[in-house]
């Protein structure tokens, strides 16, 4: 599979000129083919992937090498199952931190962008929403529906919403996107006047990045698009 690679690389929020921070990234996690570098924009600071991928490459990747592919009742889906909706895993989330905002009570409307197979609608179910997905993972949709939730398999920027919702959750979806300026865009259009975002992402300015440097998990090329230097909000 062969990425574009631009030399003259322009950022993708400001258009301003980018200057390499790594080079030669490889995915760690799943052997997705290709070498990629991490560029920072010299006006804005932020960084993005290059060469990035078209849509087409990526969906391909996706469904190749990143999304749930349909397993069930296997011994690590049955521990996960049960870890998920224990007592210990509420204990974890309030040591840890609670990233995909599964602690958190609510009612109304709530939209989960890049729900997968819908293991986190029914936490947020559990906890008082009225809980819907957004997938593009079909094999993952499917599964969620099983679970019993509407869950919808367009892209977000072709997806209207019959009514709008209270809460939008991106959690570590944000970095995906190779706009994600245009994203927030498109889930503003989607909320309520008084809606809520919630944000999660890798923190592209924390500790463990310097500590681990080129080897850092969250640099996760190419799906990664952009790193931020945000952890974790809401508003």
């Amino acid at each position: 599979m062969n990425f574009q690679n631009n030399k003259e690389l322009a950022c993708r929020l400001c258009g301003s000129s980018c200057l390499p921070v790594l080079i030669g990234l490889f995915d760690d996690r799943f052997g997705a083919p290709g070498l990629f570098d991490i560029v920072k924009c010299q006006k804005c600071g932020l960084e993005q992937t290059t060469p990035q991928p078209t849509i087409d490459q990526l969906k391909d990747l996706y469904e190749r090498f990143y999304n749930f592919g349909g397993e069930v009742d296997t011994a690590y889906t049955r521990i996960r199952e049960w870890f998920l909706t224990s007592p210990l895993y509420r204990l974890w989330l309030k040591w840890d931190g609670d990233i995909s905002f599964h602690l958190r009570q609510g009612t109304g409307r709530l939209l989960d962008v890049g729900c997968n197979e819908g293991r986190t609608l029914s936490l947020y179910a559990r906890n008082g929403f009225e809980a819907e997905g957004l997938e593009l993972n079909e094999v993952a949709a499917a599964a969620a529906t099983r679970r019993g939730f509407k869950v919808y398999t367009v892209p977000l920027e072709e997806f209207e919403a019959a009514v709008p919702y209270d809460v939008v959750v991106l959690s570590n979806v944000l970095e995906h996107a190779m706009d994600p300026l245009e994203m927030l865009r498109h889930v503003r259009r989607l909320l309520r006047p008084d809606g809520q975002v919630w944000i999660s992402c890798p923190n592209a300015a924390s500790y463990w990045r310097q500590f681990f440097g080129r080897h850092w998990i969250n640099w996760h090329v190419p799906f990664h698009s952009t790193n931020l230097d945000i952890c974790s909000r809401s508003g």
